[in-house]
């Protein structure tokens, strides 16, 4: 009889490590998944404000693009539409100049 009680003690106290490492587990998981939605979260907050409008949307393209003749021929079509003739014009020679290379 003693035997029997000590082994569901036993038991009974794996069950409970059992169930705490389970709970750990969750609790991590839940813990990344958190940090996982505000990283990205934050990265589309920031990556809005150069989406705010074509301008700053396309002068970001252009940082990034280096020597590709559309993204330099977008960008002068906004500056034409801003009315920004002499920024359309050279934004228009860069992309003539990019696609001749």
């Amino acid at each position: 009889m003693a035997k029997q009680a000590g082994r569901e003690q036993t038991v009974d106290q794996a069950t409970t490590r059992i169930m705490r490492m389970q709970r750990t587990g969750k609790t991590r998981e839940i813990v990344l998944l958190v940090l996982a939605v505000a990283v990205l979260s934050g990265g589309t907050f920031l990556r809005n404000a150069i989406w705010h409008d074509n301008m700053t949307l396309w002068e970001d393209e252009v940082k990034k693009s280096l020597g590709k003749g559309r993204v330099h021929h977008n960008l002068g079509r906004v500056y034409d539409q801003a009315h920004l003739p002499l920024r359309a014009f050279n934004e228009y020679l860069m992309a003539t100049y990019c696609n001749r290379t």
